[in-house]
């Protein structure tokens, strides 16, 4: 069978493997594959193999095994449409990012099916909504004109898909500055784990201190240590031009999480002299339990007294 025909029986088999779960999915490609090339070898093992390692008691074994199927599989923007509904199916194991790396792993043939991923975001099943949000952010074009699509499912219905929106608006680079306002409305977002991925977005755009700045600052009272920590390291980037932030990075320094307070202090030092506000609270953090605060603030200290 040559590799036409076999991109054939593979993305009918992808196809009608929907449902049944991603390992099952799997296993029916290996079968597939099996029929199709015979004693043929790849990836140094045969089909054969490949099939039995697939069904082992260990995990990383099957996780490599569903690798060298899914590198064995043809690569054209149908396969991947075909992989990307296993990724929805059933089963909530490693193989989901198996699969999900291996599309990445298409490289120009992903990035040529960009448009396909972007007709996926309005997939009814939110699971191959959010993996075509990620995919579009590591495979998109140069351009940045795939972001548009993806910035606008930071309103999704879903959580994942959402938060994978947001996190793939940060991947386009320079290119995410053209959604600075989404991402601060998704920096407001019920579910922490989108506010975080927000963020952590608005951390790679350039400093903006109308609207950006006061989304960082209020997102370090956030109720998420991870949001909260995140955004003082965007609003350290800030330096001088984060005086604003000053009142909430004293409080910081009362974080219950050591990690924010040693964060809290390094952006008050940053800031410098016109974080003069904060010296009493730098003066009671040399107290501090944890050593690495202690430090950071005798550092903020320094800097601000200059």
């Amino acid at each position: 069978m040559d590799r036409a025909s076999l991109g054939q029986h593979g993305r009918a088999t992808l196809l009608t493997a929907v449902g049944i779960g991603v390992a099952g999915a799997v296993l029916v490609l290996a079968a597939s594959l099996m029929r199709a090339k015979r004693g043929e070898r790849f990836e140094g093992r045969s089909v054969a193999a490949w099939t039995r390692a697939l069904q082992s008691e260990d995990a990383e074994t099957r996780r490599q095994a569903a690798g060298a199927f899914v590198r064995a599989a043809p690569r054209s923007p149908a396969v991947t449409h075909a992989l990307l509904a296993v990724l929805d199916a059933g089963d909530r194991d490693e193989l989901h990012g198996t699969v999900a790396d291996a599309i990445v792993q298409l490289g120009p043939v992903a990035q040529a099916a960009s448009g396909q991923f972007v007709a996926l975001l309005r997939d009814e099943h939110p699971g191959i909504r959010a993996q075509a949000a990620l995919i579009l952010g590591q495979v998109g074009s140069t351009k940045g004109d795939h972001l548009a699509p993806v910035a606008a499912a930071l309103t999704d219905a879903d959580a994942r898909v959402r938060r994978a929106a947001a996190r793939s608006v940060g991947l386009g680079g320079t290119h995410a500055e053209r959604y600075r306002r989404e991402l601060v409305m998704a920096a407001g977002d019920s579910n922490a784990a989108v506010r975080l991925e927000a963020v952590r977005s608005l951390m790679v755009t350039a400093p903006e201190t109308t609207l950006v700045l006061p989304a960082l600052v209020a997102a370090l009272s956030d109720s998420s240590e991870q949001v909260r920590l995140a955004a003082a390291y965007a609003v350290a980037r800030y330096g001088e031009y984060a005086g604003t932030a000053v009142p909430a990075l004293g409080r910081a320094l009362k974080d219950g999480h050591f990690g924010m307070r040693v964060a809290a202090a390094v952006a008050l030092g940053r800031i410098g002299p016109r974080a003069a506000a904060a010296v009493p609270q730098l003066r009671l953090a040399l107290s501090d339990p944890d050593g690495g605060t202690r430090e950071a603030a005798a550092a903020a200290l320094a800097r601000i007294s200059r």
